[in-house]
């Protein structure tokens, strides 16, 4: 009786199971709504905005968590050196990642989030040295640091270009303000806040270092997707309406002023 039963309804459990797979297949075609998930997000050490080391993995990674959740979207951070944060994110082995900025190659392979956060690349130098940032100084009159991994843009790059500055490349921003330290190069250019949280680490007194006053770069980062996701377009549009209200709301801003006096 029960093989008989069965049997009846396997013609209607086939029907059943098309019509799941043509829904699930317009719900991605169409950027449908994407239902409550848990999502892999990759991210590396970046302080103070993100570090496996901070509250909730610093503020970029709460912002995040925060927008994603506005569509039921729970979120596991992995945290990993930052050439492996994108490829896994690259080779679609995590559901996307963050901070990351715009680059015209890296848009072939990525869907973009709105403006995670504005960075803003400054110079740091010893106290007291005088330093020449106009295009038009002394060439080879400034040893700039940034560490491997961080592009040049802006004012750095127009300076190493003219052959004002020449370039050093240390593995990573520690040793960039350690070489200052010691008087090897004459500014370090990183993030703002970057710097001034490694000077706090680094040097006994912080006064030793003063930040310059031009402006290098400015530039945002984003959350980011791979275009060889599923659920890529979807994913982006819930990301972008949950920041919108967390900067209607002032989520957003209260983060940023609690984790970063912003």
């Amino acid at each position: 009786m029960f093989k008989f039963f069965v049997g009846k309804l396997k013609p209607y459990l086939s029907s059943l199971r098309r019509r799941l797979g043509l829904f699930v297949f317009f719900c991605f075609t169409l950027n449908l709504p994407v239902s409550a998930s848990s999502l892999t997000l990759s991210t590396g050490e970046f302080l103070p905005y993100t570090s496996e080391s901070l509250k909730m993995g610093g503020p970029l990674s709460q912002i995040v968590i925060a927008a994603l959740a506005k569509s039921n979207h729970k979120v596991e951070l992995l945290f990993t050196p930052w050439k492996r944060t994108y490829k896994l994110a690259e080779n679609n082995r995590v559901d996307g990642s963050f901070p990351w900025s715009v680059k015209a190659e890296r848009q072939l392979h990525f869907l973009y989030s709105k403006p995670l956060f504005i960075f803003e690349h400054r110079a740091f130098s010893l106290s007291g040295t005088e330093v020449n940032l106009a295009k038009t100084a002394t060439k080879g009159s400034i040893n700039l640091c940034r560490p491997q991994g961080y592009t040049l843009h802006g004012l750095a790059e127009e300076l190493i270009a003219t052959g004002v500055a020449q370039h050093f490349v240390p593995p990573d921003v520690e040793n960039c303000f350690e070489m200052l330290k010691i008087g090897r190069v004459d500014i370090v250019v990183v993030d703002r806040l970057e710097g001034i949280e490694m000077i706090g680490k680094l040097f006994s007194n912080p006064d030793e270092v003063k930040m310059l006053d031009k402006v290098i770069h400015k530039y945002s980062n984003h959350f980011i997707i791979s275009k060889q996701h599923p659920q890529a377009n979807a994913l982006i549009k819930d990301f972008n309406k949950g920041l919108d209200q967390m900067m209607e709301t002032g989520e957003y801003q209260t983060i940023l002023f609690d984790e970063l006096g912003l």
